[in-house]
């Protein structure tokens, strides 16, 4: 399996209630995110929240690129965060269900309006964010034990759709509490007004967040809370130092004692895959060493870029394997409650590579580092990114170009030059800004 079109969804949604969808001509399959971050550093009560929809027909080396990714949304700063995200989403659904219907659009593959459908087939996205969206609740006074899964009882979602729209038509309060209680159910979520979505199998646990800043964050606190040694910490610091790695992965911050609180889930996933065996070998006990190996090795499996069914098979049982020691060592289930629930769902969007929240985590970067005067965020961000949007539809003139071009201060022969020459008009708007805040004479030149 080599990305979502090998997935199960993917092959289901080729025909829908008998009719043929993805198998159609200009018949397109979105994917949906949402995230809250903070643009400002220095404020940490501050929290935007964007959905994002990427085009899963486009290759993944195109897909999640910056020019080919969708803001279709900004939640503004709240005083608290809301309890679904139903009021923003509503003009979002309307739109997905125009685009289920069919949309005529001038197109130049026809010289008359041709007929787009599209649809909404996953939901990328940590868990708080899944819960703003998925009725249901995840609870730290729920019993996440006993790793048996032929035990669990499996969601549907005819059921599940049965129970929102009850739970919608509940009136007082106290009824609503008591229904959440017995169900799970905490709102309706606007999603479901569109007809093929699937409120149980469309929603994927992220990776990025499930197994590094999740799982691997929490086992590193468990063995510092557990009284790991200062002078082991200091020896899986020597031993960090000594590992040599392609330039391009990046290397850990120094002093993981007092900054692994601070690591990014790269850093995180560069830990697991890279770093963290060799570095523990003969400082965790041989039963807590084989516990971690057996997480690192299912990782290994589940990251790569074409991945069989049986590697996921493997994968699955390690997972398992690695929860029921945890739970056995540690006695605190609680840690992996999210890692065996990823890896059932493991026939739906595989690999994991083609739907993770890496490219969404740097697009959150992109927004927060667009400059603001620190009011009204929100509209400045959507103006910043339409702006570029609309930017990158344009061509540059060509109409005396050898008569401007020599007039620039750089030389001819400078490559500065010859990258403002060939450069787009997205890429010189950027450049002015950096121009106008940036004290270096070089770049003050290249803006002017």
């Amino acid at each position: 399996m080599v990305d979502v079109y090998d997935g199960k969804i993917w092959k289901e949604f080729l025909t829908f209630n008998g009719k043929d969808f993805l198998n159609s001509f200009r018949n397109y399959g979105f994917m949906l995110n949402f995230d809250f971050f903070q643009p400002m550093k220095r404020r940490k009560d501050y929290s935007v929240g964007v959905f994002y929809l990427v085009l899963l027909n486009l290759p993944r080396a195109e897909r999640f690129k910056w020019e080919n990714v969708i803001i279709i949304g900004i939640v503004p700063s709240l005083s608290k965060e809301p309890k679904d995200l139903n009021p923003f989403l509503k003009p979002a659904v309307k739109e997905l269900q125009c685009l289920w219907k069919g949309i005529r659009l001038n197109s130049a593959l026809s010289r008359f309006p041709l007929t787009f459908k599209a649809a909404v087939l996953a939901v990328s996205c940590d868990i708080p964010a899944a819960r703003n969206f998925f009725p249901g609740g995840f609870g730290v006074k729920r019993d996440y034990s006993e790793f048996d899964r032929d035990k669990w009882e499996p969601r549907r979602n005819v059921n599940h759709r049965w129970l929102a729209k009850k739970f919608a038509n509940i009136r007082t309060q106290s009824k609503r509490d008591q229904f959440c209680r017995d169900h799970g159910i905490t709102h309706y979520s606007i999603l479901l007004d569109l007809e093929y979505f699937d409120a149980i199998r469309f929603f994927t646990i992220d990776p990025m967040h499930n197994l590094f800043l999740g799982t691997a964050k929490a086992m590193f606190k468990i063995w510092v809370n557990n009284g790991l040694p200062s002078k082991d910490l200091q020896k899986i610091e020597d031993r960090i130092k000594t590992i040599e790695i392609p330039s391009d992965l990046g290397r850990l911050p120094a002093n993981i004692s007092a900054n692994h609180g601070s690591y990014t889930a790269e850093q995180w996933k560069n830990w697991t895959l890279l770093y963290s065996l060799f570095c523990l070998k003969d400082i965790l006990s041989d039963e807590e060493f084989k516990c971690w190996q057996s997480f690192v090795l299912a990782c290994k499996y589940v990251c790569q870029g074409v991945i069989s069914e049986a590697d996921l098979q493997i994968a699955d049982g390690l997972f398992v394997k690695f929860c029921k020691e945890v739970e056995t060592l540690w006695k605190r289930s609680y840690q992996t409650k999210y890692a065996p629930s990823l890896s059932s769902k493991r026939y739906f969007n595989r690999p994991w590579l083609s739907f993770w929240c890496f490219s969404f985590q740097r697009y959150n970067g992109i927004l927060g580092s667009i400059p603001t005067n620190k009011r009204s965020v929100e509209l400045q961000l959507m103006r910043r990114f339409q702006l570029s949007r609309f930017f990158d539809e344009k061509t540059l003139p060509t109409l005396f170009k050898d008569e401007l071009f020599p007039l620039c201060t750089l030389k001819n022969n400078d490559k500065s030059y010859e990258w403002l020459e060939n450069s787009t008009w997205t890429e010189r708007y950027a450049l002015h800004n950096l121009a106008v805040t940036s004290p270096s004479s070089k770049w003050k030149r290249l803006g002017k």
